[in-house]
């Protein structure tokens, strides 16, 4: 397993989060609100501009559901050969630090204060980056 391969795993959840926030967006966006009647006339021009956008945003949530099925399904198979690396680590607190960061998807720092001991961010960073070596 190499560091390429960690990252991209780990750039795949984040563009999986982006879809998904995306699809929440459009979801928000088509979600019906109710009209306020004032009884005054409107100005000369009034369009419904989220009515006439309604349509377009809603071709795009299928391409955007179809499009985290397909990163899900990705990163179910990348993260069971990952499971399977890191499982076979033969220190344990080697397994934490790549567990907690390719995994879980945490920062060197909060890695360093979770495994205690005195460490820093740049010692385990540079823990990790030794084994891949």
């Amino acid at each position: 397993m190499t560091l390429e391969e960690l990252n991209e795993h780990a750039r795949l959840r984040r563009e999986l989060e982006q879809a998904e926030n995306l699809k929440a967006a459009i979801e928000a966006a088509v979600e019906l609100k109710a009209q306020v009647i004032t009884g005054m006339p409107h100005a000369p021009g009034y369009k419904d501009k989220l009515g006439a956008a309604v349509p377009k945003v809603l071709d795009e949530l299928p391409l955007v559901e179809a499009q985290i099925e397909s990163l899900r399904s990705d990163i179910a198979r990348k993260e069971s050969a990952i499971v399977r690396f890191i499982d076979a680590l033969p220190d344990i607190q080697t397994r934490t630090i790549f567990r907690l960061r390719f995994l879980d998807g945490f920062t060197w720092a909060w890695i360093a204060y979770y495994i205690g001991s005195g460490n820093t961010a740049d010692a385990v960073k540079k823990r990790c980056y030794r084994y891949l070596d």
